[in-house]
């Protein structure tokens, strides 16, 4: 097959979850003899309507093309080479590549696959998230309507789709865990106290609630140490002493989650939580909302203490709990990661190859 995966921005440096699962997928298409490209619109530029506008825009077509994106690699996850990459992309239709299949992956890039013609490809949309709570929505809900193939990572994405379009099929594809990253390292009995979290700017994320509760917590265990991580920069005025890494690699989280006793999400909605399997599975027991995203890898109490959303004290209280029983700490953290296990890459892809054949009406083996 040729496959086109289109995607809003282009990020050289800069990890982000969704984008690693579908470069993951984009590596296994390849090494299975398929032919993908990925487009990025990040650099989409519109018509010009002077001579003056013209000549601005060349300028900055000249600096994208030849400047901007040199050398084109993504310097934060190993793509295969064999992955063909646009980035200078422009909105003329027929630049786009002829394919088999062209998948889009936000509501941004689904308004510009809806417009393309068929020789661009079977139409299909991979759902990570429920866009319409973004602070900047592109008639996400829309989109859903498109008629393209569905794929959603989570069943509360599906609902959600089921909830404005009842009968539109949409195939559940469960995100995984790379085993090969993160791996069960120290003992879960053996942990200090411990608590790890991720940092984001997005308020969906619930970054502020977290940091309050770690504070919370950290006024009354003062011996607990606190570990965060993310893109963005180090958090000031939080009122707590804590160590942070920014754009930490997979090795580096994985020596953060195995060092942790608890693992803290605090997200309003979550698409699906990649960090907290993460977590998970590298043994750390796991503290986190209600937030949708969770639901396909926890139970209550037994795999993880999930608590009310938007509430510090909330969450402050979950991870008292953990901190006071630590046999109810490691019991959570060993279920936990004993329930990940059936996330394997190699679940998820077959699911996925599977959709895109039967969206191609093709009959798919194994």
């Amino acid at each position: 097959m040729k496959i086109n995966f289109v995607m809003p921005d282009f990020y050289k440096d800069k990890p982000i979850g969704g984008f690693k699962t579908i470069y993951s997928y984009a590596n296994a298409l390849v090494e299975h003899g398929h032919q993908v490209t990925i487009t990025y619109l990040s650099d989409a530029f519109p018509a010009y309507k002077s001579f003056l506008f013209f000549i601005k825009q060349s300028i900055r077509y000249i600096y994208h093309k030849s400047i901007k994106y040199f050398p084109k690699k993504i310097n934060w996850f190993s793509l295969d080479n064999r992955v063909r990459l646009i980035i200078d992309k422009t909105p003329i239709k027929i630049t786009f590549p002829n394919a088999d299949v062209i998948v889009a992956t936000s509501s941004l890039t689904a308004k510009i696959v809806f417009s393309l013609s068929k020789s661009k490809g079977e139409k299909f949309y991979f759902l990570q998230h429920d866009e319409s709570t973004f602070s900047v929505d592109h008639d996400t809900i829309s989109t859903w309507g498109y008629g393209f193939h569905l794929m959603a990572v989570a069943k509360w994405i599906k609902e959600r789709v089921h909830k404005y379009y009842p009968e539109t099929k949409v195939d559940l594809i469960p995100n995984f865990v790379n085993f090969g990253s993160f791996k069960l390292i120290n003992k879960i009995s053996d942990r200090k106290d411990v608590v790890s979290m991720l940092v984001h700017p997005d308020p969906i994320k619930g970054t502020e609630y977290g940091l309050k509760a770690l504070k919370i917590i950290k006024k009354r265990f003062p011996d607990v140490k606190i570990i965060l991580f993310g893109t963005c920069s180090r958090p000031k005025e939080t009122g707590f002493e804590f160590e942070y890494y920014q754009n930490a690699s997979e090795s580096k989280l994985c020596q953060i989650y195995n060092e942790s006793m608890i693992y803290v999400m605090p997200s309003i909605l979550e698409g699906w939580g990649l960090t907290a399997t993460e977590a998970m599975q590298s043994g750390a027991a796991l503290v986190t909302t209600e937030n949708g995203g969770v639901d396909d890898f926890t139970e209550r109490n037994i795999s993880a203490i999930k608590v009310p959303s938007r509430s510090s004290t909330s969450l402050a209280r979950g991870i008292e709990k953990l901190l006071l029983d630590d046999d109810l700490r490691q019991a959570i953290a060993q279920q936990g990661h004993d329930k990940v296990q059936r996330f394997t890459f190699e679940n998820s892809y077959q699911l996925f190859v599977k959709s895109l054949l039967c969206g191609l009406g093709v009959a798919h083996e194994k």
